[in-house]
């Protein structure tokens, strides 16, 4: 058949399904690009310098339930799910403590924001007395 044969709706139809042909593999190809990996495959492939707070306590929920269904169905729990779940758990204990650290130091941080005026001029003081003695070699300044 020719395109001059054709009619609008047959002529509309061949041009329609020659871009689809085109794009359509592409968008295939970059939607599995693109797509999360199912949480086995996360927990199995683990890379920490990739996952958020919220997807690691997932990531563990997983394993801790994995390794128990091994355990209720009286199955040997293989070793990488031991692992993992043991990484993880360190993991987000030391994430947890991060956050906690990261609050204190703003609690603090505001805290400081509410002295008097007096009490920061006495800081800035002794400051000063501190540098001063430590340029003239008498005193060496203190680790904070």
């Amino acid at each position: 058949m020719f395109y001059h044969d054709l009619t609008f709706d047959d002529a509309f139809d061949a041009a329609f399904y020659k871009a689809c042909k085109e794009f359509v593999p592409k968008y295939e190809e970059s939607m599995t690009k693109r797509r999360k990996p199912k949480m086995l495959e996360a927990l199995r492939n683990l890379n920490l310098d990739r996952v958020e707070l919220d997807d690691g306590v997932a990531l563990l929920a997983v394993g801790e339930s994995l390794g128990k269904t091994y355990t209720d169905n009286q199955l040997e729990t293989p070793e990488w799910v031991t692992d993992k779940v043991a990484i993880l758990r360190q993991w987000v204990k030391d994430r947890s403590r991060d956050n906690l650290d990261r609050e204190i130091k703003l609690a603090e941080q505001k805290r400081s924001e509410l002295r008097t005026a007096e009490e920061k001029r006495g800081d800035l003081d002794s400051r000063i007395e501190r540098l001063k003695a430590k340029r003239s070699g008498l005193v060496s300044e203190p680790k904070p």
